[in-house]
């Protein structure tokens, strides 16, 4: 009898413990998205409409000598790059001042490198997206783990919190998903089908022609699930 309440005790512990990590990780992607869309948006304005010397960009960015070559937190996992590939942004690329030019155009933000911001309608949720990925960095929020927008390959993972993709498996087919770049460039996709495989088959997360993949564990088990996407006509 003592050991079974001790058993119980224990996980309701855990329980508990986890519905207060999911909180917190929550909370904190919901601050990073509001200062993330802010900088997003004020990317977005016509140059010279804010005027000459402006800095609506500099609450959220880091000096550039300090983003310029920086290792991405957690890089060696996702892309396999060790630093970005290239420099701060200046006039001679084109891109605004503080975006940094890497496969995926990011930005630093709160010592994190952010790519953009993931919107799933259907079940009510908007996410920040990091560049890079490791166990750690997708305690701050969603991952790439592969791909680009560009090439049309984008795959995107995260932690089975409910405040992130613990609850994909609700989606269905035909369910509209948006990635929004850092640039503001938004992307509509279409949700086209669920792929479940076991941990030691990640290659499977490869197979497929698809524009768009998101994936976690499937809970309580060593399986994961792959939402796969296509854009939307």
């Amino acid at each position: 009898m003592i050991l079974g309440t001790m058993m119980i005790f224990g996980a309701l512990s855990l329980l508990l413990y986890n519905r207060h990590k999911e909180k917190i990780v929550g909370e904190r992607s919901g601050a990073i998205l509001s200062e993330l869309e802010n900088l997003i948006t004020a990317i977005e304005r016509p140059a010279g409409e804010t005027g000459e010397g402006d800095d609506s960009l500099s609450e959220f960015l880091e000096p550039e000598d300090s983003i310029a070559g920086q290792p991405f937190p957690g890089s060696s996992g996702g892309s396999g790059q060790d630093s970005v590939s290239g420099e701060a942004a200046s006039e001679d690329d084109g891109l605004p001042e503080g975006v940094i030019d890497s496969d995926m155009p990011c930005i630093y933000l709160d010592g994190y490198y952010y790519i953009g911001i993931l919107e799933l309608p259907a079940l009510g949720m908007t996410l920040p997206v990091q560049w890079g990925w490791s166990d750690a960095l997708m305690d701050v929020s969603p991952c790439r783990y592969n791909g680009t927008l560009e090439e049309g390959n984008l795959i995107i993972m995260a932690h089975n919190y409910s405040t992130h993709f613990g609850r994909i498996f609700d989606l269905a087919v035909g369910d509209e998903i948006y990635f929004t770049d850092i640039l503001g460039e938004r992307c509509a996709f279409e949700v086209c089908g669920v792929d479940v495989f076991g941990r030691s088959e990640i290659q499977k997360m490869y197979e497929g022609d698809w524009e768009m993949t998101l994936f976690t564990c499937v809970p309580n088990t060593y399986n994961r699930i792959a939402v796969r996407c296509r854009l939307a006509q």
